[in-house]
């Protein structure tokens, strides 16, 4: 059955998109067309709205995982499915801002800039297409450099090594705000080979 498509007013689809985009290898085909038509069918439906969002969002992650897994381990060459870092981790840019003590001296609207600057620089020519690769591959997903490497074509982990540098060091020449883009990293979980201010955030607080 065809549901009338809800309004999601506080972004919370897009910030479910961001999660299970980072939580690995950017493979799957319409991610978002994906997880916005999973919302809508289950919150439209009778039964959706009975059952806990906790337990929908946990099976949601656990079908992308198991969609990313068959990708990785079918035949063939793996087809990138390379998502623009601002739609989809926009709204965790402004969660992370507002939910944490920040490093003395930051102004949460100047470093929100500085952070979707930095992601609009990895994803639009600001980098060359491997950089990013590498950018979406480890920074976000957090994988190793052997996972990397294997992901990027077999190549040799001294070679991801080479496009973390030169990444790094292009988005710092280019102006880019590395401490934020840094922290914003690892806030999020992902792997980052630049040192991020620290905030003074004891996670316990949060009681999660």
């Amino acid at each position: 059955m065809n549901h009338q498509k809800q309004p999601d007013p506080f972004g919370s689809i897009a910030f479910l998109i961001g999660q299970i985009y980072a939580q690995g290898a950017p493979v799957i085909p319409d991610l978002r067309e994906w997880v916005d038509h999973e919302v809508n069918d289950h919150f439209n439906g009778f039964l959706g709205r009975f059952k806990g969002v906790h337990r929908f969002i946990n099976r949601l992650m656990s079908e992308a995982e198991a969609r990313r897994t068959a990708v990785l381990e079918g035949e063939g060459p793996v087809e990138w499915h390379l998502e623009d870092l601002e739609e989809v981790l926009g709204n965790r840019v402004d969660a992370e801002l507002s939910r944490v003590p920040l490093p003395e001296g930051w102004e949460p609207e100047e470093k929100r800039k500085a952070i979707v600057k930095a992601l609009n620089y990895v994803d639009r020519g600001g980098l060359s297409e491997q950089q990013r690769k590498y950018f979406h591959l480890e920074c976000i997903a957090a994988l190793s450099r052997e996972k990397c490497a294997a992901l990027m074509g077999g190549i040799a982990e001294g070679t991801v090594a080479v496009y973390a540098s030169t990444s790094w060091k292009e988005m710092e020449e280019n102006g880019e705000d590395i401490g934020a883009i840094a922290w914003f990293i690892q806030r999020i979980g992902g792997r980052c080979p630049r040192e991020a201010p620290s905030d003074d955030f004891d996670e316990s607080d949060t009681g999660d």
